[in-house]
Order: structure tokens, then C-alpha cells, then sequence
């Protein structure tokens, strides 16, 4: 027997990548600031590809502004404009170290593709249904990206859909929710064209009864 159902909308599909907002935050300190990057000689701290790669694995809290940083270049990889904007609130906040984002190649076999600035930006990995949560959580909570990179209060979690730690966490009371504002924002590029064929679909069979 097949059961047909109109207006009503199913999907497997969900965000692996969400962002929380904690009631109470600070900017990071100096030293906070440098927890987890590690300069050369010369002041620079490389950045690798592997290390701006966000699958649905493995289960990551990003709470650090060093780890904030690696989400945001991979969140706008292919925008050269705003990796700039990042590498100067690094370069701001570190007291004039850099992000050394030449060893972070598209192709090492193409000159035309290495990927300090170059035409397809630099290697960044997103899993494909969290693409824009980054991009959306700011303009919808009307943060920037430096109160976003610099304030612990924001906590990116990495995680996948079928593992659902995140919420293992919260429902087994080892982090307290009371603690938060918002512990789910996970609005991604696919959500918001997903929202948009509901609504088109629901407009047209209001049309159509």
C-alpha cells in the first residue's frame, strides 16, 4: 500500500555543525588568545589543510579563538576578501603575528590554483549540509566576525547527525543548557533553500485549493 501525503515535508538531512551562545562571555585574554597557536621565528603561524577541514567527524567543541579561526578561514574559503579580513583581526589580536596560508594548497600540480589569494581561494572543507552556518549565524544575530572570533561566549560544535554527541552532552547534564541562550543554531545554506521551496510549495497549493 503506498501512502501519498500533500503538504507535509520530510528529510534525512541535517546540520552537523552548530553554534551556541552562552549567557556570559568575555574577550579572550592574551593569553587565551594564544592558546593553541604555535609561531615560527618569524612570527607566523601555519596553517595547514588538513586543520580547516569540518566533516560530520571528529566530535570538536571550537572554544578557543585559535579554533574559531581555522572555522572561519574553511567557512570562507572561497572568499578571498574575508580570509584578508580574518588574517587582520588575527594579525590584531596576536600583537602582529600572520597567518601563513601558503602551505595551504588546492593543487600542489597547479600553479594556477596555489591558494594564497588565488582564484579559487584557499582549501577549505565544510560538510556540505552545514554550509553557511557560519555566514547566516552572523547576519541573523547581527554579530561580526571579530565579536564572534574574539568572545568566548560563541562555541562552534563540530558533529555529525548520526552521532548527535552535542546533545548527549546536554541531556545528560554534563554541560547545563541554564548556561546558555541558544544552544542550537544551525541554519545552513541547504536550510534556507529548503525553507524557501516549503514556502514556495505551500504558497502554490494555497493557490491551487
Amino acid at each position: 500500500m503506498f501512502q501519498i501525503r500533500r503538504g507535509i515535508f520530510e528529510t534525512n538531512s541535517s546540520s552537523s555543525h552548530s553554534i551556541s551562545i552562552k549567557k556570559e562571555g568575555h574577550t579572550y585574554t592574551k593569553e587565551e588568545i594564544m592558546k593553541g597557536i604555535y609561531v615560527n621565528e618569524q612570527g607566523g603561524w601555519s596553517i595547514w589543510d588538513f586543520q580547516i577541514e569540518f566533516g560530520r567527524s571528529p566530535f570538536e567543541p571550537l572554544t578557543t579563538f585559535s579554533g574559531k579561526i581555522r572555522f572561519a578561514l574553511a567557512s570562507y574559503a572561497s572568499d578571498p576578501s574575508t580570509i584578508e579580513k580574518i588574517c587582520d583581526i588575527f594579525s590584531k589580536y596576536t600583537e602582529g603575528c600572520w597567518l601563513n596560508l601558503h602551505d595551504v594548497e588546492v593543487d600542489n600540480d597547479d600553479e594556477d590554483e596555489v591558494s594564497w589569494y588565488g582564484k579559487n581561494g584557499i582549501r577549505g572543507y565544510i560538510d556540505h549540509q552545514s554550509i553557511g552556518v557560519l555566514k547566516n549565524f552572523l547576519k541573523k544575530h547581527n554579530v561580526t566576525l571579530e565579536e564572534f572570533l574574539t568572545n568566548s561566549k560563541y562555541i562552534v560544535w563540530i558533529d555529525g547527525d548520526e552521532y548527535q554527541i552535542k546533545e548527549l552532552l546536554f541531556s545528560s547534564g554534563l554541560i547545563d543548557k541554564n548556561d546558555f541562550e541558544e544552544t542550537d543554531i544551525s541554519e545552513s545554506d541547504e536550510d534556507l533553500e529548503w525553507e524557501e521551496y516549503k514556502r514556495e510549495f505551500t504558497e502554490k497549493e494555497d493557490e491551487e485549493a
